[in-house]
């Protein structure tokens, strides 16, 4: 896990390949950038609602797309938007809720989830 201009990042898969996952306690919703995801993957929206940032800039929401997210050693199905924003993807409090994100152990340097119980990441990539 690092730092990335006070941002929170840890590695995960989507598709088969590494992604740096985003970590946005300030996030309702969990989005992943355009070009991670296969385009007949995403369900396209109707309407093209536009997300705000934290910042109030704009974001172009493109729809949105059921995947799966390896964390450590879990991999997650999840539906999330679809969007152009720069990071890879960004794990929102819908995600952190549905999977019940609770422990943050700095000592034993892991991220774990009280439902399941799994070690989704370690922190500083530690194993």
């Amino acid at each position: 896990m690092s730092r990335n201009n006070e941002n929170l990042v840890v590695q995960g898969t989507l598709y088969g390949k590494k992604c740096d996952i985003t970590v946005d306690t300030g996030a309702t919703r969990s989005v992943v950038r355009r070009d991670i995801v296969p385009r007949t993957s995403i369900n396209e929206a109707s309407l093209r609602p536009i997300l705000e940032t934290a910042k109030g800039d704009e974001i172009t929401v493109y729809g949105n797309a059921t995947i799966n997210l390896g964390l450590g050693n879990a991999v997650l199905p999840m539906e999330v938007i679809v969007a152009d924003i720069v990071d890879e993807f960004i794990l929102g409090l819908d995600i952190m809720k549905q999977f019940n994100f609770i422990s943050v152990d700095f000592e034993k340097k892991t991220v774990e989830s009280g439902q399941r119980g799994d070690n989704f990441f370690n922190i500083n990539g530690e194993e």
